[in-house]
């Protein structure tokens, strides 16, 4: 008898599967690197005691270039063809419309780079449609400005840069959506906004460190958090690795450092650069 596969090693053995579609990676397998597999172990390897996956929701904030899209796009794709619901909808959401695509445009990137995919689905690429032709299940993208969103019935939403959406609407729309579900997954993943405590982004936020630190007890919603910590040099070398987990790697070390130079030289450009690359929730820009 062939033993069947763990989830987390399905999840994990799916994404290296796949190919990178940017830069100099364009066309390499995706080789998820440690810290990434760290977080596609958790998020699908981690299971009730029915099978069933422990993880109902996921919030990930990561400076800008440490490669989310990509991961994002992977796990959307893994969703598609592996998750075994059938007639699941899958959303990229974000507030703007090309936001909200970004993903999604990876996402079939990637899955035309592997024909035997391919030939599983159906693009509708006009309508940023993807639908597996086995299950019934479709991913599409979805933005705040595209009009009502009740009545769908969402079985996996990926939010795409949370700290932009202007309002709670979007978010709870589609999490309401999914209570039919028999597993629904919803990830987040942002850079850290511009501190204020009526907006989505840090109330996300603050529940996310209220889980991580044990204050609050949820097991069903996982923790990703890479930022400065208070009383950290924000000129250290070491904070910088610490807190991209890609520099070095397909994150440019020389290009950051630049980037951290100039804030250095520009006052005013200090605090969005430590928002951006250090994920510091700043007072303003």
């Amino acid at each position: 008898m062939i033993a069947s596969i763990e989830p987390g090693d399905k999840a994990v053995g799916f994404i290296n599967c796949l190919q990178h579609i940017h830069g100099k990676w364009g066309r390499k397998p995706f080789a998820l690197r440690d810290w990434q597999e760290s977080i596609i172990r958790k998020l699908f390897g981690t299971l009730n005691p029915d099978g069933t996956r422990q993880y109902r929701e996921c919030g990930i904030w990561l400076p800008r270039k440490n490669g989310k899209s990509e991961l994002c796009a992977a796990i959307a794709l893994y969703m598609l063809l592996c998750d075994p619901e059938s007639y699941g909808q899958i959303y990229s959401a974000a507030t703007e419309k090309k936001q909200a695509s970004l993903v999604f445009d990876t996402a079939l990137a990637m899955l035309q780079l592997q024909p035997e995919l391919l030939e599983l689905c159906k693009v509708t690429a006009h309508e940023k449609l993807i639908r597996n032709l086995s299950t019934g299940t479709f991913y599409t993208s979805i933005s705040a400005d595209a009009g009502s969103k009740h009545g769908f019935n969402a079985s996996c939403i990926i939010y795409d840069e949370i700290h932009a959406a202007k309002n709670h609407d979007l978010y709870n729309v589609l999490k309401t959506s999914m209570g039919a579900r028999e597993q629904p997954l919803i990830i987040t993943i942002t850079t850290a906004g511009i501190y204020d405590e009526t907006a989505l982004e840090w109330e996300l936020y603050s529940y996310a460190k209220h889980v991580r630190d044990g204050i609050i007890g949820d097991t069903k919603y996982l923790p990703v958090i890479y930022e400065m910590e208070e009383g950290e040099d924000w000129e250290d070398p070491e904070v910088w690795q610490r807190v991209n987990p890609a520099l070095g790697d397909f994150r440019r070390r020389d290009e950051f450092e630049q980037l951290m130079d100039r804030a250095k030289k520009v006052p005013a450009f200090r605090n969005e650069a430590q928002r951006l690359y250090l994920n510091v929730h700043t007072q303003q820009k």
